[in-house]
């Protein structure tokens, strides 16, 4: 999520200052047990020292995940920049709530701490934004009331638009009601009309479009980004071509979407390969995961998994997983199909 402008330091100087508190963040991963032990025992001394307290906030996740001890630190360290300096730069990355999201105990208690600083006279629009970046995890209802609030202290600011966006997007991963969706397509083209050449974001609109009925709008914001002549990421550039094929199946057009398909490229987004399997087009299916081996290494693996069940007559359900993510799959294309 954006940072917020505003401020002393203005959109540029902020955003440089969160930029060097990430990096600070980003050595703590490189921290060995020794090293952290050091910082540690700096903190005991010296509270305060918040470049020691933000690497270790870097050191504990990686470790978090299998020692409840390291996840009480990690939020132990995020808890106190909560409660004595609610609008750091660095709580806009709430990388120590997430990895203890599944203790209830210690989300509790970074819950309580938020809850404390937005209470309805709160009037500090970059508290309101970082507290909501927490809430984004549990209580995504929550988190849209705060940027609502937020946007009306600062109606005229997109980066709290973007953040709206971002918030309805991800409530889009599970299923959502009618109303949950149009207020998402609401915000989405809102946003798209504020930012016109920002491509994720038209990329974003085409996908909601389509899933709300507004065809027109799918197609337009799709060809958008094709015809763009700026660079434009493999993964967008799929979600282009998704659209366009999931548009031309609706209105009968099998060979148009097979098209689509197989100019769609070998990131690991699925949509139209299983719309098109569910209606039998299994060969264009396996044609598109045959040439997209050659951007995979470990993912191999899984796409020749999908070509066999293809191939004898199966109709698996084409996911990403962990043999498809970027990093432990291997993906190699970085460039524009």
């Amino acid at each position: 999520m954006a940072i917020i402008t505003g401020g002393r330091f203005g959109a540029r100087g902020l955003w440089k200052v969160a930029q060097d508190y990430l990096s600070l963040y980003l050595a703590g991963t490189k921290l060995n047990k020794q090293a952290a032990k050091e910082l540690e025992q700096k903190l005991s001394l010296d509270p305060s020292d918040e470049l020691s307290r933000l690497k270790l906030m870097g050191y504990y996740p990686r470790r978090a995940i299998w020692h409840r001890e390291d996840r009480e630190k990690a939020v132990g360290h995020e808890l106190w920049f909560v409660r004595n300096h609610p609008s750091h730069p660095q709580l806009r990355f709430t990388h120590c709530s997430v990895i203890a999201g599944d203790d209830q105990d210690l989300y509790e208690l970074l819950n309580s701490a938020w809850l404390e600083h937005v209470k309805d006279d709160c009037k500090d629009v970059t508290i309101l934004s970082h507290a909501a970046a927490f809430f984004t995890m549990r209580n995504k209802e929550l988190a849209i009331q705060l940027i609502e609030r937020a946007r009306e202290i600062e109606p005229l600011n997109n980066n709290l638009l973007r953040d709206l966006a971002h918030i309805y997007s991800l409530g889009l991963i599970r299923k959502r009601d009618e109303l949950w969706l149009r207020r998402a397509y609401e915000v989405h083209k809102e946003l798209t009309e504020a930012e016109p050449e920002a491509i994720r974001q038209i990329a974003a609109l085409a996908r909601i479009a389509l899933m709300i009925g507004d065809v027109e709008a799918a197609k337009a914001s799709a060809q958008r980004i094709l015809t763009t002549h700026s660079v434009v990421h493999p993964s967008l550039l799929q979600d282009a071509h998704s659209v366009l094929g999931r548009i031309f199946l609706k209105q009968g057009d099998i060979k148009a979407a097979k098209g689509e398909l197989l100019a769609s490229g070998s990131w690991p987004e699925f949509d139209l390969d299983n719309e098109l399997i569910a209606i039998g087009e299994t060969r264009v299916v396996c044609d598109h995961l045959w040439q997209s081996l050659s951007a995979w290494k470990a993912g191999k693996i899984q796409l020749l998994l999908w070509i066999l069940q293809l191939r004898i007559g199966a109709k698996p359900k084409l996911i990403r997983n962990w043999l498809l993510s970027c990093g432990i799959g291997g993906y190699e294309n970085l460039r524009p199909f």
